[in-house]
């Protein structure tokens, strides 16, 4: 996200097991900061003592336009020698962030995915509300002869700053509130997920056995909604 490449070299102290300390050799800090803390969690099998180097490099890859990554970036582990991380970035000077968007007339919503607990289901079997000043919205789905499938935006939420999304499946029932109104385009992933958690999202739980998700997948960076869910 800091848009920051290069390389960390890192010696390492071992207690027979596990990190003793972990020391700076070289690296820009913030870097440093991500290895020293990713170094701190290497668990060994039992041996002698020691210290050792180990180098990350931190690699970015342009990728063109303004739209979603293609690529979640990639780790190689040479353990314990080397890490390498490789992660796409988008050149953003000169570019329309709305670049490939479907605006066309009536405003439409696409739903990409649709997930309970990481499985796919029909984005049919989803009841979507959309919340604007206490009352509940129904708006008209619509399936494409592509396979394209989502809702209209309607009208009376055009001019609107706000809106809120009721999503209830079979599973479970989340709510976004407050939401900008310039969200209601383009490209949507739905998903709900249960403890135990999808390993996509486990980052996400705290503490909570049940979350809901909108994943705005448009503009750089994709914006990424997460509130609590109630069982139905």
């Amino acid at each position: 996200m800091a848009r920051i490449e290069g390389k960390v070299t890192l010696r390492v102290s071992t207690d027979g097991e596990t990190v003793r300390e972990v020391t700076v050799i070289e690296g820009q800090p913030l870097l440093a900061k991500a290895a020293q803390q990713n170094v701190r969690t290497w668990r060994f099998e039992t041996h002698p003592a020691t210290s050792f180097d180990t180098v990350f490099t931190f690699h970015l890859v342009p990728q063109a336009g303004c739209g979603p990554l293609h690529s979640n970036g990639q780790v190689v582990l040479t353990l314990p020698e080397k890490v390498d991380i490789t992660a796409a970035v988008v050149n953003l000077g000169g570019c329309d962030p709305e670049e490939g968007l479907d605006l066309s007339e009536p405003l439409k919503v696409f739903l990409t995915a649709c997930e309970v607990d990481g499985a796919s289901l029909p984005c049919d079997d989803i009841t979507i509300r959309l919340v604007n000043r206490g009352m509940e919205i129904s708006p008209e789905r619509f399936k494409l002869p592509d396979g394209r499938q989502g809702f209209i935006v309607p009208a009376v939420l055009r001019n609107a700053a706000k809106f809120g999304i009721v999503v209830r499946t079979s599973r479970g029932t989340f709510s976004v509130i407050d939401e900008n109104v310039s969200f209601l385009k383009g490209n949507w992933r739905l998903a709900i997920d249960h403890a135990p958690f999808q390993e996509e999202w486990r980052y996400l739980a705290h503490g909570e056995r049940c979350f809901g998700l909108i994943e705005f997948q448009w503009g750089e960076p994709e914006t990424l909604v997460r509130v609590p869910c109630h069982k139905p």
